[in-house]
């Protein structure tokens, strides 16, 4: 597996540290993240994102970081469940006429 991969796909880094962390949050999350400053803006501001390893020591490190991670993911999981439901019902439904 490439250590460099980005795990936030479309859920934006900034939304992800600020709903951890509030405000301030940058300088925090550079703290928990064990990551310089200016790499949690850079993060906050788009141009960079965490690596998975990176993100996953953070989330071993901090709750926070890591509730607001697991609350994400779940919520992509039921999206994902719930339009793949809606579609077996469309195949269903289509199915028998």
């Amino acid at each position: 597996m490439n250590a460099s991969v980005e795990i936030t796909g479309h859920l934006r880094t900034r939304d992800l540290i600020v709903s951890a962390y509030g405000r301030g949050a940058a300088k925090k999350a550079a703290r928990a993240a064990g990551v310089s400053v200016r790499t949690a803006q850079d993060w906050m501001q788009g141009r960079s994102s965490p690596r998975l390893d990176v993100a996953l020591r953070w989330a071993e490190r901090c709750d926070r970081w890591a509730a607001v991670i697991e609350g994400k993911l779940n919520a992509e999981r039921v999206a994902r469940a719930r339009g793949e439901n809606a579609a077996r019902a469309g195949e269903s439904a289509a199915s028998a006429r």
